[in-house]
């Protein structure tokens, strides 16, 4: 059970499309894994007091939510995105998927929805969930376009042909090619065919690291 705060790690990187004057704090949270013994509860609501207390102007779930671990199972729904409500920050919380958001959904993964009951019960408390989409953010004279892609493992293990829900011509879609573009992206595979028209990609999934071990994440 996690009884002790997480960790925050911060990063500052040099962007050089970022426009000049202006400072933007971004939280991310990412996977939570909710299940009773190893992350329960009552650690997610102490994450999201933690996040609350960065001051942050933007915060980025990007996917993740349900617990898969030995000998437990996964929080409702209900339970966990209650509990991301309390999130606080001014210009806005947005989610994007993973591959155990739709694991935990075996009929939306079957039938390949267009949504798991994890998108329905974020959507539900008002957190939006970008799934190949994109919107503008605005501050001021500032605006930038965050990108939310969805898992490109949700119907599969790896990334491959017919295992992935991500659309990347979709998520981009609209976007003006000067705008300052930030990518939510739960899997950092699409490091590996990075888009020149994204200017910052944040993820999760790697859980603070990759191992290889024979050539093999």
């Amino acid at each position: 059970m996690i009884k002790r705060p997480a960790r925050i790690v911060a990063h500052q990187p040099q962007l050089s499309r970022w426009p000049i004057g202006h400072q933007v704090r971004i939280a991310i949270l990412s996977d939570l894994h909710a299940c009773p013994r190893w992350m329960p509860l009552e650690a997610v609501e102490g994450a999201v007091a933690q996040t609350n207390a960065i001051g942050a102007d933007l915060i980025f779930l990007p996917g993740d939510f349900p617990g898969h671990l030995p000998f437990s199972r996964p929080l409702e729904p209900a339970s966990v995105v209650n509990a991301l409500a309390q999130l606080r920050t001014p210009f806005g919380v947005y989610a994007a998927m993973g591959n155990h958001d739709w694991k935990d959904d075996p009929s939306a993964r079957k039938s390949r929805a267009a949504s798991t009951k994890w998108h329905d019960a974020l959507e539900g408390v008002g957190i939006p969930v970008l799934s190949n989409q994109n919107i503008r953010l605005k501050s001021g004279d500032m605006e930038l376009a965050l990108v939310g892609l969805e898992s490109q493992r949700a119907f599969g293990k790896w990334r491959r042909a017919g295992r992935s829900a991500d659309d990347v011509e979709r998520a981009l879609d609209g976007i003006p090619a000067e705008m300052f573009t930030i990518m939510m992206a739960h899997e950092p595979d699409i490091f590996q065919v990075s888009d020149r028209r994204v200017d910052l990609t944040v993820s999760g999934h790697a859980h603070g690291g990759q191992i290889r071990l024979f050539g093999r994440p």
